[in-house]
């Protein structure tokens, strides 16, 4: 009876575990254009979404987000670093900029805080990460300049 108790613990205690465990976002996703908001374009126009490739690889408490974007036959490239314990991160931006970041896992989610000067004083942004799908899918919800937008990626 004891040994009952005890393997139905334990077993209890693995699944535990393995919820509270933070959702892996690593992997290659490609934009959802058709489920993606439309960026604003210049003048307040709607832009176009862009063709976007995301790299993302999360290892322990390191999180390393490639960026590949085709506008036309011209491709842009960035890699952003961040720790997702709520320490700064720096990140070189296009432009000789750099955005100061803090990254952090809430609950089955990644939120970045991030702050940059674009040449017009500093701005700000929050974008949150979530999976859903199984992991099939990635939707991030930024907010800057009390304007909320989403991207969806599926996982390549």
């Amino acid at each position: 009876m004891k040994r009952s108790v005890l393997f139905v613990g334990l077993l209890v205690l693995g699944l535990v575990a393995v919820a509270v465990a933070a959702a892996d976002f690593s992997g290659t996703w490609v934009i959802n254009k058709e489920k993606s908001d439309v960026p604003m374009g210049r003048g307040g126009q709607p832009g176009v979404v862009p063709d976007t490739t995301l790299t993302i690889q999360q290892s322990g408490n390191n999180l390393t987000i490639a960026t590949k974007t085709m506008r036309g036959d011209q491709e842009m490239t960035m890699e952003s670093k961040y720790t997702l314990d709520g320490k700064e991160s720096k990140n070189a931006m296009g432009r000789g900029g750099e955005a100061v970041s803090k990254a952090s896992v809430k609950g089955d989610t990644i939120a970045i805080e991030t702050t940059m000067d674009m040449g017009r004083g500093p701005m700000t942004s929050n974008a949150v990460y979530a999976l859903s799908e199984g992991g099939k899918v990635l939707t991030i919800t930024t907010t800057r300049n009390d304007r909320t937008t989403k991207q969806v990626f599926d996982k390549k």
